[in-house]
């Protein structure tokens, strides 16, 4: 019943009701679970799709095996390092390699101990930010000075670190209500900057180019649902400007088909333009008016 109430309601809906906000995306994956075969394939099935289609690279953010989750992940499924390091060869011959923080304030990683806002210590979460950059750099896995927060947390000292560690581009601030974080909704709020507004983060180590995440991935029959959730996002400012941003989903819960289907509809109806991260970089950096000065002491 409810397919068939939105499929009379969608039939008087423009399929074009997103043209006039000039949308220019990109597709990120917090990338979580690639020693799943299933997983993995429809990963790189979809990153080679998206290239037909847009003429750009998805980013793939990357959790290292140093991350405690996908330690004892890898290890209950018994998918080695090595294996885990091949995998990602494959993806970087389809898509754009970037870095996805997940963290604990413990070693056992429950939902309890997961660090979120404020809910942090900042002692393992030095620990954690350096054993995984440690092992980028080990392993000579590029992560191009990308990143995009797990469970969207972002925070002064993070940020900092990142700074401090050569990253330049991030992708973890939203306008999204789900992707609530209030460091990020600080940040945007005092610095007015509106969604679809690319920013710069700096401290006295150098600064980070901010791109916003959008919304979640589409996974409905329907395109008009996607283009329903993003509207609401937008207010009159947003029209006819330049709104730059991802569109995101995690490797598990990618719905193949109709987030296809939705891109397609992207690029055929609402004349959105697709570009790989290089792209986003150069559109940002023309766009970007804003810097937001990171205070270590609040």
């Amino acid at each position: 019943m409810k397919n068939l109430i939105k499929k009379s309601i969608y039939s008087f809906y423009p399929k074009d009701s997103l043209k006039p906000y000039k949308l220019k995306l990109g597709y990120i994956f917090h990338t979580e679970q690639i020693y799943d075969d299933t997983y993995f394939s429809w990963l790189l099935e979809f990153c080679s799709t998206y290239y037909e289609i847009t003429g750009a690279r998805a980013i793939c953010a990357i959790i290292p095996p140093t991350n405690y989750l996908l330690a004892q992940s890898l290890k209950e499924a018994g998918f080695s390092e090595s294996n885990f390091v091949s995998r990602l060869r494959d993806i970087e011959k389809v898509a754009t390699l970037g870095y996805h923080g997940h963290f604990y304030n413990s070693k056992t990683p429950k939902a309890e101990f997961a660090i979120h806002c404020n809910s942090f210590q900042l002692k393992p979460l030095i620990e954690q930010v350096e054993a995984d950059l440690n092992w980028f750099r080990k392993h000579n896995i590029d992560h191009n000075g990308i990143y995009s927060g797990g469970w969207w947390f972002m925070n002064a000292f993070l940020a900092d670190m990142l700074i401090t560690n050569g990253f330049r581009f991030d992708y973890t601030f939203s306008r999204a209500p789900y992707f609530f974080n209030l460091f990020s909704d600080q940040i945007m709020s005092e610095n007015q900057v509106r969604i679809g507004e690319s920013f710069y983060l700096e401290s006295g180590k150098g600064k980070m180019l901010c791109i916003q995440n959008f919304i979640g991935a589409h996974a409905t029959p329907y395109v008009e649902d996607f283009d329903r959730n993003l509207k609401n996002l937008f207010s009159p400012e947003n029209e006819n400007g330049l709104n730059v941003g991802v569109i995101n989903s995690h490797d598990y819960d990618l719905d193949l088909k109709n987030t296809l289907k939705c891109i397609r509809h992207l690029v055929t109806d609402a004349g959105a333009e697709f570009f790989s991260h290089d792209g986003l970089r150069a559109l940002s950096e023309q766009q970007a008016r804003k810097t937001a000065l990171l205070d270590l002491n609040k």
